[in-house]
């Protein structure tokens, strides 16, 4: 087993006998469970210390994406390091490619203010239409919903978000237990509705070269090592 000598005084190392005694397939890993156990302790630390608490880190959907404030402006605030321009284009600006520009942030963010309209309404109008996969969002079929492409939206193959409220209500309401199948793991390797290359790199979100694709699935890896991801 591997010295860890180095890191016990900071992290107390968990004991592994009873896992590997029900488990004896385990044991040919028991230094890399030791090892990927002391890599997150030392990460949870970093985060707690760096964001207050692992909790205040999870809430980042709070501040990213598209953030309505209390006089009605949107905020926009998107992470994409290896971009050299970001624009807001849609129906709002008649689809203007270049007139509404991200500001560049410190750590690879990008920031866009929307004032409200003359009559203190947003200027983007927001309807409620989402659309998910396997239950999240994602453009192949034949990917059982594992090449993601919104990891925020319901599927529509569900019908609309009340359609798949409604089914789940009265599963509930007949004694069934519902089980969602969400997918953390993989992504569309998609360029056009999809999260690769959003900032114009293979390695905003997932990692570079070969390690950053899954051959069998077709699907990119996220990397977990980076801070943001």
């Amino acid at each position: 087993m591997a010295d860890h000598s180095e890191h016990e005084e900071f992290t107390e190392l968990p004991d592994l006998s009873e896992v590997l005694r029900e488990d004896p397939y385990l044991v040919p890993y028991q230094e890399d469970l030791c090892r990927r156990y002391q890599l997150f302790t030392e990460r949870l630390s970093k985060l707690e210390e760096a964001e207050g608490s692992f909790d205040d880190f999870t809430r980042s959907y709070t501040s990213y994406g598209v953030q309505r404030q209390a006089n009605n402006s949107l905020m926009f605030r998107e992470w994409a390091p290896g971009a050299k321009a970001l624009f807001l284009t849609g129906d709002f600006n008649d689809w203007n490619s270049t007139s509404h520009p991200y500001t560049k942030k410190e750590y690879g963010k990008w920031e866009l203010c929307l004032p409200p309209k003359r009559d203190k309404s947003p200027a983007v109008e927001h309807e409620t239409k989402l659309k998910l996969m396997a239950i999240m969002e994602h453009a192949y079929y034949g990917s059982f919903g594992y090449q993601i492409t919104n990891f925020f939206a319901a599927s529509s193959r569900f019908g609309t978000p009340e359609d798949l409220k409604r089914l789940v209500d009265t599963a509930h309401s007949l004694g069934i237990t519902v089980l969602l199948d969400v997918v953390h793991s993989h992504a569309s390797s998609n360029t056009a509705d999809g999260l690769n290359k959003f900032d114009g790199t293979d390695s905003c979100f997932f990692h570079s070269g070969a390690r950053g694709n899954h051959l069998q699935w077709g699907s990119r890896l996220f990397n977990y090592q980076s801070w943001e991801v």
